[in-house]
């Protein structure tokens, strides 16, 4: 089953816009939340396929929100941050249960890419 419903969160409008304009044109549905608060809300009222999550959010931040996500649920999260001078986040959210960690210099394209190949390995399961 493709994933229909994807969740986007991150406080830069421009990258949620972004993000959105590139999975549309592959067909996807997007939600977006500019904190961990409307994601959970989100989360709570939708059905959510994959979630896009942002690692720096105001307040709650994206490794509490990927923890508190996994309590209940086992939905594909790529985490996507500007943080990569090391490699102490990227280890710390696959070790969280994320399903990959994408630094934010990567192209639109690859981050879909990304997508792509975790909606196909969770459907091989």
């Amino acid at each position: 089953m493709p994933f229909r419903n994807n969740l986007i969160v991150d406080n830069h409008i421009e990258i949620i816009q972004l993000m959105t304009d590139f999975l549309e044109l592959e067909n996807y549905i997007v939600y977006s939340a500019q904190n961990a608060e409307e994601a959970e809300t989100l989360l709570r009222q939708m059905t959510i396929d994959c979630i896009i999550l942002d690692v720096m959010l105001p307040g709650i931040d994206g490794f509490t929100l990927c923890k508190k996500i996994r309590k209940e649920s086992e939905v594909p999260i790529l985490f996507l941050s500007a943080n990569h001078q090391t490699d102490t986040d990227k280890i710390r959210g696959l070790m969280l249960g994320a399903d990959d960690y994408i630094v934010k210099t990567a192209s639109p394209s690859e981050i879909v890419a990304r997508v792509k190949a975790v909606e196909t390995k969770t459907r091989g399961q």
